[in-house]
């Protein structure tokens, strides 16, 4: 501390810190009407104090969880979709049972983070996919406490979940064999169900696209991927939003079959309009409502029919997309038309899919190789 006589009698004293995020060194001062030693004393005090609250003010080290939590929710609703915001607001609820609500947010660090992570997959047998989730959210929900400022550093960065040893046999996304093709379609009562099952099935849609496809986005030889329905909300108020990514706007070709699919499905709907005095819809595979069918009802119809098959695979509507990936693997098309076609911007699950079958191809190859006799 040093200190400086001012032309008006008063006293400025001063004392230089190291900024701890710049390393630069930085001052602070305070004027009293004294140079004693009690005044000294006096301005010790008050620089350390000044000094300590600017090291300090960066960190905002008593913003608790909740009010983190708080703050985060009033955004990010309104910059991802509502099927995202949604999923994401249910791992809240997750995380709130791990971290109390008056938590420090400067005091939680990877430490803690990876213990919480571990714990939510290892003991309460949180899926991998959830806990995945879970740590993008706690992610999210720190890098919006840096940019506010909070803290300093994402704790969340570098911290690695490893599978469990007994599910490595479950990395292969499931897709259905031709048999199991033509079984499941024989069980699933409704005939609305079925032709949209084997359009999905040609097509690798995804369910909220097939649930947003409408007659204008159909043409002759190919229709329109341009948007999908939320069906997170209730189905007389989904809407229909922007594609899952951009890679997902895409012109998908028709098959002969798909063709006849949609033209006997507007003809089942011109009946149900007339029949049920309803208003005309836009939505090509809609309710007797005119309203999308909503996706647990067709996941059900779908599990149902899969029982009643004999199928020991889990049945949902997003294992037709992976059974259409598989098909045109075992066609021989290469990797990144089909990656176009159901618009994957990443290619982990496509190759996943396509490698698996790859290798029954091969096996296929040797069974017939060992029959050839020379």
């Amino acid at each position: 501390m040093w200190m400086e006589e001012l032309p008006n009698g008063k006293f400025t004293y001063r004392e230089r810190y190291k900024d701890p995020y710049t390393e630069k060194y930085k001052k602070v001062s305070v004027t009293l009407n004294s140079k004693s030693n009690q005044a000294k004393n006096k301005a010790q005090r008050i620089l350390n104090e000044k000094i300590e609250n600017k090291l300090s003010e960066k960190n905002h080290d008593k913003v608790t969880f909740k009010q983190l939590t708080d703050e985060f929710w009033i955004y990010y609703p309104k910059t991802v979709k509502h099927r995202t915001a949604t999923r994401a607001y249910n791992n809240q609820k997750i995380l709130n049972k791990k971290i109390g609500s008056e938590y420090i947010v400067g005091n939680i660090d990877k430490s803690f983070i990876q213990k919480t992570l571990d714990e939510l997959y290892y003991q309460d047998n949180y899926s991998l996919s959830t806990t995945k989730q879970i740590k993008s959210l706690i992610s999210q929900l720190f890098l919006f406490a840096s940019k506010r400022d909070y803290i300093n550093v994402n704790p969340v960065e570098d911290i690695v979940i490893k599978r469990k040893s007994n599910t490595s046999n479950n990395t292969t996304p499931k897709f259905l064999e031709r048999n199991e093709i033509e079984s499941l379609l024989e069980h699933i009562k409704s005939k609305r169900y079925r032709d949209m099952t084997e359009f999905m099935i040609l097509t690798g849609l995804r369910y909220g696209e097939l649930s947003g496809l409408t007659y204008d986005n159909n043409f002759d030889d190919y229709f329109v991927i341009d948007g999908t329905f939320d069906y997170t909300q209730a189905i007389t108020k989904g809407v229909k939003t922007t594609p899952k990514t951009n890679k997902a706007n895409r012109k998908i070709y028709h098959t002969y079959r798909t063709k006849r699919i949609i033209d006997e499905v507007h003809e089942e709907n011109q009946l149900l309009w007339l029949k049920n005095n309803v208003v005309k819809t836009d939505y090509i595979f809609c309710g007797i409502h005119g309203n999308p069918i909503g996706v647990y009802n067709f996941n059900r119809a779908l599990q149902i029919a899969g029982e009643k098959a004999g199928i020991e695979k889990y049945i949902s509507s997003h294992i037709l997309r992976h059974t259409h990936i598989s098909i045109l693997s075992e066609l021989g098309v290469e990797l990144k038309t089909i990656m176009d076609r159901v618009g994957h911007t990443k290619p982990d699950v496509t190759l996943s899919i396509y490698t698996h079958v790859t290798k029954n191809m091969q096996k296929s190859m040797i069974d017939k190789l060992n029959n050839f006799i020379i």
